[in-house]
């Protein structure tokens, strides 16, 4: 977001969390409810899970790190140990990319008149709605790995390159493309329900 201190910005009214200082994890289920997203935190797990980026307990994982961001904020003797600090930007970015792929689903569903998700109702979108492409880090470069499949689709010379041809590949369409670091765990993401 903009510097308040620089310039003016104005927030979508659209947003999530905007009552709150910070996100926590009833803003989070709640903003998937108003998606019309079935299972709130569990959705979250699976999608996370199915990705590889999953955690024994994301709800509870990301609990425990929002406690622990709020105390280092308003406690100068807080201290939170450096695997802590690993752990919790794992936990981060498996939120986030399970978050993207359900919610970007869900847009992708009411821009094209989803009469389920537009009537409303407990929910319409699934985890297992979620499908995966993933681009693996490699020497020299990276590969595409075929759905389903951690056999070699096609090597590229970059993750970028590889990254890019998995987005536009026809068979990936509404699939989130995941790119895998050199250990297999997932750090970047595409997701290809919205443009």
């Amino acid at each position: 977001m903009a510097s308040s201190a620089t310039s003016s910005y104005a927030i979508s009214p659209l947003i999530f969390g905007s009552t709150q200082s910070n996100l926590n994890n009833e803003s989070i289920k709640e903003a998937l409810r108003c998606l019309r997203v079935v299972g709130g935190w569990d959705a979250l797990g699976n999608v996370a899970r199915a990705a590889g980026a999953g955690h024994p307990s994301l709800a509870s994982s990301f609990r425990s790190f929002a406690l622990a961001r709020h105390a280092a904020a308003h406690d100068a003797t807080s201290d939170v140990s450096l695997p802590d600090l690993v752990t919790f930007g794992q936990v981060s970015l498996s939120t986030a990319l399970a978050f993207d792929a359900l919610v970007s689903r869900a847009c992708r569903r009411l821009g094209e008149g989803d009469q389920v998700l537009l009537e409303g109702g407990d929910g319409a979108v699934e985890a297992n709605e979620i499908e995966f492409a993933f681009v693996e880090e490699r020497s020299g470069g990276a590969r595409e790995m075929r759905h389903g499949s951690t056999s070699t689709l096609k090597n590229h010379a970059s993750v970028e390159s590889a990254m890019a041809s998995a987005a536009q590949r026809p068979s990936n369409k509404g699939r989130v493309v995941v790119r895998l670091d050199s250990r297999g765990v997932p750090s970047a993401w595409h997701t290809t329900d919205l443009p």
